[in-house]
């Protein structure tokens, strides 16, 4: 009965929430709750109407950045970095690095420029449950040579934004084709 941090659900609740829920949808589609049995009206599986979430993107090259250009701060406000396309990732994330700053006092922001023009200002909270598992992305793009420049607009003392591998995306499969 003990709550999940952050939470004020316990792992009961969590059993009985799932419980409660299952059996409105075992009556809701014909099944019933007898005592202590349940009767499950048994269904055909229907398809369903295909999803595609980016079609003709395909991952084909990682970008490793070296480890001097890693970090964006106060004395590194800003990368940039060259592909050919049709989107990307750029995996990482925004740190506090000095243990006695409260983590809502500064939040980074950083700006994403495709081919000279702004994408996306970005805001990177630091606290990990607000925070973004990626720095930013850009799907969609035209399969062409692109620039990408990251900007930290914000920089302050104590944080940093950590930036890891580049994932490439291009519209057909294949590696560094």
């Amino acid at each position: 009965d003990i709550d999940f941090k952050y939470t004020t659900i316990s792992l009961n609740d969590v059993y009985n929430m799932g419980y409660n829920q299952a059996t409105q949808i075992i009556e809701r589609n014909g099944g019933s709750i007898q005592n202590n049995n349940i009767i499950i009206d048994p269904q055909k599986p229907l398809a369903v109407k295909f999803e595609e979430g980016f079609s003709d993107h395909y991952p084909i090259k990682i970008l490793q950045i070296e480890s001097k250009h890693r970090l964006l701060n106060k004395e590194n406000t800003t990368y940039s970095f060259e592909f050919e396309g049709v989107g990307f990732v750029v995996k990482g994330r925004s740190e506090k690095i000095v243990n006695n700053l409260p983590e809502d006092d500064y939040l980074p922001e950083i700006e994403v420029l495709i081919d000279n023009e702004l994408a996306e200002k970005i805001s990177l909270p630091t606290d990990f449950t607000k925070r973004r598992h990626e720095i930013c992305w850009k799907y969609n793009l035209k399969p062409e040579k692109h620039t990408v420049k990251i900007k930290l607009v914000n920089p302050a003392n104590g944080f940093h934004i950590l930036m890891g591998n580049i994932l490439i995306y291009d519209d057909k499969p294949g590696i560094d084709h």
